[in-house]
């Protein structure tokens, strides 16, 4: 196995859980999926935006066409991006896109960088990282916020404000995740950083899913093999303690993440053979599912000429929240989508359109 000098930023916070994924894998695979490629335009699409000033709205088109993907999945992804972008209070006045990052520990592209000067001094430093994933409480990435503030103090030196500014913006959700982090912090980071990257011992988790060695990684095979186990003797009536808890809620998750990792390549294989023998006289076939979608402007005269009154129509109907504000938007004018926007949600909730649900959810705070 070839040691690495360096390591990408987005790599940090798998990195400092595990020493291992530094490492180059021995026979590098992309599994990379449709998400992904709704990610890279995603970026594109914003990059202009940004280093233009942030000025109007970012335009999703020519950055879908590029990657092959619905415009509109990507309009409705960065169409939060402007009031993200106004809820932060940072200096953002000179922004810089995608730049490059190259020192003796962190590599990588940051996707907007904002320095701030004062008598001919550097005065502040923001950092911005779009995020397109789903879920920001369980995918924020300190490491790779510190991984930023690192390099950019690095070639520049510390801020006369005495930080650096970094924000996740999540843009599925419009959260924001903000820190600021000062030179005894930069520092401690880069010196756990090359403490694992020097004696890369492993250790598996559900941070495995991140990794571009776990196809190929011994340690994390035991590992889940170990929780399969544990759960099943759970499942057998073992007796757990609380000290126990935290173990298998990690085991689980591990656990959860190889079975969806497994099942992409039995897709794969499936796929290419047309089916998978199993070795005991089944095999694993792909079939199909028709679902019927109904116009429902089509649909409308049907509906009454069979007597439904509009209770009933009403109950029959479905409208999506998304779909509705991302037509408001395209009928408003440049740079006003964000309030029209608004302006929607808030007569919908005075007309007594909207009714919430509220679901319960796991998560480790």
């Amino acid at each position: 196995m070839t040691k690495t000098k360096t390591i990408r930023a987005s790599e940090a916070d798998i990195v400092l859980h595990c020493g291992l994924a530094a490492q180059p894998p021995d026979h590098p695979i992309d599994i990379t999926g449709p998400e992904a490629l709704i990610g890279l335009a995603a970026h594109d699409a914003l990059e202009p935006w940004a280093a233009g000033g942030f000025v109007g709205e970012p335009e999703p088109q020519p950055a879908a066409n590029k990657h092959g993907v619905d415009a509109d999945t990507i309009a409705a992804l960065i169409t939060t991006a402007p009031a993200a972008i106004a809820q932060i209070r940072e200096d953002l006045s000179a922004p810089q896109a995608e730049i490059k990052i190259e020192d003796d520990l962190i590599r990588g592209r940051m996707d907007v960088v904002n320095l701030s000067m004062a008598d001919g001094k550097l005065f502040g430093a923001a950092v911005l990282d779009w995020k397109t994933g789903r879920d920001p409480l369980a995918g924020g990435k300190p490491a790779q916020r510190m991984a930023y503030a690192s390099a950019i103090e690095a070639k520049h030196g510390m801020p006369a404000q005495g930080y650096i500014y970094t924000a996740e913006i999540w843009l599925a959700s419009g959260d924001i995740i903000e820190s600021r982090y000062d030179l005894d912090t930069i520092l401690g980071f880069r010196q756990r950083l090359r403490d694992r990257m020097a004696h890369p011992s492993a250790s598996p988790g559900a941070h495995c899913r991140y990794c571009r060695r776990r196809h190929e990684c011994e340690e994390r095979d035991i590992y889940i093999r170990s929780a399969a186990t544990s759960l099943a003797e759970i499942g057998a009536g073992k007796v757990i303690t609380a000290d126990d808890i935290g173990e298998l809620w990690d085991q689980s998750r591990a656990l959860k993440q190889a079975l969806e990792h497994y099942e992409k390549i039995v897709d794969t294989l499936v796929e290419d053979n047309g089916s998978l023998e199993l070795g005991d006289g089944r095999k694993i076939i792909h079939t199909t599912q028709t679902r019927d979608n109904i116009d429902a402007r089509k649909a409308w005269p049907v509906m009454r000429s069979a007597g439904l009154d509009d209770d009933a129509i009403n109950a029959a109907l479905r409208i999506s929240k998304t779909a509705l504000l991302n037509g408001v938007a395209k009928c408003a004018a440049r740079g006003e989508k964000g309030k029209a926007k608004a302006a929607m949600t808030t007569a919908l909730d005075e007309a007594g359109a909207i009714t919430r649900t509220t679901i319960r959810k796991r998560k480790v705070v």
